[in-house]
């Protein structure tokens, strides 16, 4: 019983989250951040992340890690542009924690 209870009050947030989105609610910079930064550990946590990391510690090219290891097109891009958002997060963290 509680669980059924636990599952609907998530699907409730859900839905007050579509509706807020549908009706132009703002989200605050915090709750970006958060949501950001939980997108992205998340994604660092996924074996496409870990395996191109490994890949290119190894010091393989972009090619040579998608003929070698067969990842795909879309994939290589998809993990290139989330190094380019965390290391824009981790600049904008720093940037944030030095001013007052």
């Amino acid at each position: 019983m509680k669980e059924s209870r636990n599952i609907v009050e998530d699907y409730q947030k859900k839905i007050q989250g579509i509706r807020a989105a549908e009706e132009g609610e703002k989200e605050t910079e915090e709750q970006r951040e958060k949501r950001l930064g939980h997108a992205l550990n998340n994604f660092k946590q996924s074996d496409i992340w870990k395996n191109y990391q490994e890949r290119k510690k190894q010091g393989l090219s972009r090619e040579e890690i998608k003929q070698k290891y067969g990842m795909r097109e879309g994939e290589i891009a998809l993990v290139e542009r989330y190094e380019r958002v965390i290391e824009e997060y981790g600049r904008k963290k720093e940037k944030s924690q030095v001013s007052p």
